[in-house]
Order: C-alpha cells, then sequence, then structure tokens
C-alpha cells in the first residue's frame, strides 16, 4: 500500500497535532525527525504527516541560490500544503493594482478599434478588406452552369440539326463546312469516353451525322467524320453494332473505292479496321461485301500508306482467329469459333487472290529496291501470319517469290553493313523474320545465313 505525505511549512502557526501541552520543545535540524504527539514545534520548519503510521516530521527550511521564479515553480508542482500568509504573499505577486489594470484594458481598447479613434481604424479596414456582401456579389457574378460530358455531346448534337438539308443535299457552303469541322473537333475528344460514345451512337449520331457526311463532296468534312467514327467504335462493342447496323461498313468500302486522295483512304482504313476488330460479324459483312477484293487491288496498285494499313488489318483478323484456341471457357471458345467460321476468311483469302497481291507486292518491291525497312517489316509480318493459308500460293514457281526470299536473306545477312546501332538492330530483327518466312515456306534450304 502506498504511503502518501503531506508536507506543511509552518509560517503561522508553531504547533501541529493536538493542542496537547508538552514541556520539551522541539529542536529542528536539517535532518527529518519525529514530531512526539502534541510536542510545539517553532515557525518556518519543514513538515511532512504519513497518513497510513500517523507519524509527523519535520526539519529545517533548506536555502539555496535558486531564484524566485524557480522556487515558485517549484512549490506549483509540488503536493505541499502552505500556510495562509505564504499564499497570500504568492497571490500578491501576480495581482495587478487596480489602476494599472484599467490601463491596459484601455490600452486593449485603442488597439481594437472601441477608443476615440476607433472610426478611423475602421476605415482602414473597410478600405483594406471586401464586405460579406461585396464577395456574395463577386460570386454570383461568377456562376456558370455546370454540365456533364452527356450534355455537352448532347447539345453538339443539336447543332447539326441546322445543317441537315445541306447535308441531305450532298453538298455543304464553305461557311456550314467550317462549322461542322469545329463541331467535329469538339465532339473527337469527348468520344475517346466509352460512355460519350455510346451516347453518341444511341442519339443517332450513325445514321444522322457520320452517314450524312460520307454521301457529300467536300473530302475534309469525310476526313473528320471518318475520325470520329474510328474515335466512337474503337474498343467498343455496343457502338460497333450501331455503326454496322447503320450500313457504314458499306459506306466505308465504297469511300475507299471512290475516294482519289490518299488522306481520305488512309483515313477511311483506321475507320474500317476499327469497326471490324473483334467483332465478327462485321467482318462478315465486310467480306461479304467485296473487301478482301478491294484490299488485294489496294496492294496491287495502291499508295504504300494504305497498303501498310491493309496487311495491318489483315494481320490482326488473321491473329484474333488463333487467339480463339487460349479461350479458357470451352463454351466461349466454341462459340467464337463458329462465329469467325461463319466469315469464311481463309476461304475468300485465296478466292479474292489477296496472297497472290501480297507475294507479288513483295517481289515487286524487291526488284525495284523500294522497299524502306517499315514497309518490309509490314509485309513479312503479313506473309509470316498468313503463311498457314497462303503456303501453296507463296510456293508457286510462276511467282519467284523463293527468288525474292533468298535475295533478302543475303541482303539482310551480313548486318555488320549497318553503320549505326538502331540501324544493326533493325537489320537483325529483319534478318531473323526473313528466315522466320523462308522456314514456314519454303522449308530450312539452309542451315544458317
Amino acid at each position: 500500500m502506498r504511503i502518501f505525505t503531506v508536507c506543511i511549512v509552518v509560517c503561522l502557526f508553531g504547533v501541529l497535532g493536538s493542542c496537547e501541552n508538552s514541556s520539551s520543545v522541539f529542536v529542528a535540524t536539517s535532518e527529518w525527525q519525529t514530531v512526539k504527539k502534541g510536542q510545539p514545534i517553532p515557525k518556518g520548519l519543514h513538515v511532512r504527516h504519513n497518513f497510513q503510521t500517523g507519524a509527523t516530521e519535520a526539519k529545517l527550511l533548506e536555502e539555496d541560490n535558486e531564484t524566485r521564479e524557480n522556487i515558485d515553480d517549484k512549490k506549483m508542482k509540488s503536493l505541499s500544503l502552505h500556510s495562509d500568509a505564504v499564499l497570500h504573499d504568492a497571490a500578491n505577486d501576480l495581482v495587478l493594482s487596480i489602476d494599472e489594470l484599467k490601463e491596459r484594458l484601455k490600452k486593449i481598447k485603442l488597439e481594437t478599434g472601441d477608443g476615440a479613434d476607433s472610426l478611423e481604424h475602421q476605415e482602414g479596414i473597410k478600405k483594406a478588406f471586401r464586405s460579406y456582401e461585396e464577395i456574395k456579389e463577386d460570386f454570383k457574378a461568377l456562376e456558370m452552369n455546370i454540365t456533364t460530358d452527356s450534355e455537352i455531346v448532347t447539345n453538339i448534337l443539336s447543332k447539326f440539326k441546322s445543317y441537315e438539308k445541306s447535308l441531305a443535299s450532298g453538298t455543304l457552303p464553305k461557311s456550314e463546312a467550317d462549322a461542322v469541322l469545329q463541331i467535329f473537333n469538339d465532339l473527337e475528344f469527348l468520344l475517346h469516353q466509352v460512355d460519350n460514345a455510346q451516347l453518341f451512337a444511341d442519339l443517332g449520331g450513325m445514321e444522322k451525322i457520320i452517314s450524312p457526311c460520307l454521301n457529300i463532296t467536300n473530302d475534309d468534312v469525310k476526313i473528320e467524320a471518318l475520325i470520329i467514327l474510328g474515335t466512337s467504335v474503337q474498343s467498343n462493342p455496343k457502338v460497333q453494332l450501331r455503326a454496322m447496323n447503320a450500313d457504314l461498313v458499306q459506306k466505308l468500302l465504297h469511300t475507299l473505292t471512290v475516294a482519289s486522295r490518299v488522306s481520305l483512304q488512309s483515313r477511311c482504313m483506321f475507320a474500317l479496321g476499327a469497326l471490324v476488330r473483334q467483332f465478327p460479324a462485321a467482318q462478315k459483312v465486310l467480306i461479304d461485301h467485296g473487301g478482301l477484293e478491294i484490299f488485294g487491288k489496294i496492294l496491287e496498285d495502291g499508295d504504300v500508306q494504305v497498303q501498310l494499313r491493309v496487311m495491318k488489318l489483315i494481320t490482326d483478323l488473321s491473329i484474333e482467329r488463333e487467339n480463339i484456341k487460349n479461350t479458357e471457357d470451352e463454351g466461349l471458345r466454341m462459340r467464337k469459333i463458329r462465329e469467325y467460321e461463319r466469315t469464311e476468311f481463309e476461304r475468300k483469302l485465296l478466292l479474292h487472290n489477296y496472297c497472290k497481291y501480297l507475294s507479288n507486292l513483295i517481289i515487286k518491291n524487291y526488284k525495284e529496291v523500294t522497299m524502306s525497312h517499315e514497309f518490309l517489316e509490314i509485309v513479312l509480318e503479313n506473309m509470316i501470319t498468313l503463311s498457314g493459308t497462303c503456303r501453296e500460293v507463296f510456293r508457286d514457281p510462276e511467282n519467284s517469290l523463293f527468288d525474292a526470299v533468298e535475295g533478302l536473306v543475303g541482303d539482310y545477312g551480313t548486318v555488320e553493313r549497318a553503320a549505326r546501332a538502331d540501324e544493326l538492330e533493325i537489320r537483325e530483327n529483319l534478318s531473323k523474320q526473313i528466315l522466320r518466312l523462308r522456314s514456314l515456306v519454303f522449308g530450312d534450304v539452309h542451315d544458317e545465313l
């Protein structure tokens, strides 16, 4: 059990405990001594009492060099009991006189503007700060109608209504064409968001805007419409379906065949590729409407930029079919196989001579020494991907593909000809692709370069 003590500095009274008389007088020293019951003690001693044992002890107060502030602080922190006189003396040190307190309060009032010069002080505050009413007025002036992306898309589509007649006629005055181009520019950023693209389609964007814009004579408007179409359908099955149902696959194929500008053809391939990728139903529409035949003709005499887009798309469509094998769910895998089989992709490639056009493309460019590294890379990738379908066509001795491949093996086999490190890496990668194509189509003619 803990022992609790109370230390008492006896300053006014000289007796502790009961008032019993004792003839012996307590003689204090610097050490604690027990005070007998009823024994009188002199003033100014340090006294403590043990409430458990009932013993009272006392000793002389210790003198040291501590300042008054330190002594007072120690008194405040101790569990000492002091006489009324000591407490009164300590309080006097902290109490201000009435006059001094009034002077201090007066000074505070003057500093806060409640004195004689407060009006001048308040005027200064008004000049430095605006009132609450003024601030509220400023916020009212800044109030704007906050609109969501969906509201913006809806508002943009409503702007097309004023151009419906011109679009239906197939011609747009320059002023209207510029306005439509600006609307497309505003739409493009918004339609990268899946939800916005779906809203655009749900509100009839395919039928009311894209389709009419593809029928007009202004190529600039057509190009922007194709960008909007490709952006909205990309990796967005719901919008792809709306676009297919709006007959946009057929319209894109038609635009591709009649367009004279390379930039328009290229944008058309962009939109077409975004519409049919990972969407076998749209791929079937493309194939059924002669898309592969059109692609073959582009490989035969089209612009290089458009040819590259065609080969990339065919490579992607072929890889899609290969990736079905990796579908873990058996039911889903079988359903996908049936969907892709309906397109007759491989059979139509052979039927429309795509393999032959592809083979002739690399032969022609090799003979004319016009192939860039990028072009050769895309051609090789397309031929390797289709090697299983097109092997017999590629091996046909009449098209001399074997000679062209052997020539490329020799050209790219000596990689040390490259002057730069990046050039060396490109040639090494192309050399590996050439060897792979030769192996897949013709077998290993040589063990190494």
